[in-house]
């Protein structure tokens, strides 16, 4: 798997490429992961509704999970421990949920992804 992210381009060396992962976020992750959306389940609230400072009214998606408190559409994770992870995890929590606005997003919640993950990977970029 690293070879293959070196092979990309997202990994050179041993240090991850952040505007090069940015841009992968931006226009490749909908067309690598698209969107699975199921019925109104119980789960952790993902997308718009996870990320305050979005302060966008629109559907509240969630990541099915059994000690959920919210209602909402489900939508599937990326990945099924996505969940478990993003429950240990505040940022990676929110940075996960603005990639879902990027994937089931409108307009105006996708443009608030893409610059918040640009925020967020300058931040974390070594």
């Amino acid at each position: 798997m690293f070879e293959r992210l070196k092979f990309t381009g997202l990994v050179v060396g041993t240090r991850i490429q952040s505007l090069t992962f940015y841009e992968y976020l931006i226009y490749g992750l909908k067309a690598t992961f698209p969107p699975s959306i199921g019925p109104q389940v119980r789960g952790l609230l993902t997308g718009s509704g996870a990320v305050s400072e979005a302060n966008i009214a629109g559907s509240d998606y969630v990541w099915a999970h059994a000690h959920g408190k919210t209602k909402g559409t489900s939508i599937t994770p990326l990945y099924s421990e996505v969940v478990f992870a993003a429950e240990r995890d505040r940022d990676l929590y929110l940075a996960l949920s603005a990639c879902e606005m990027l994937r089931v997003g409108r307009v105006r919640e996708i443009n608030f992804a893409r610059q918040w993950l640009r925020k967020f990977v300058e931040l974390y970029s070594p």
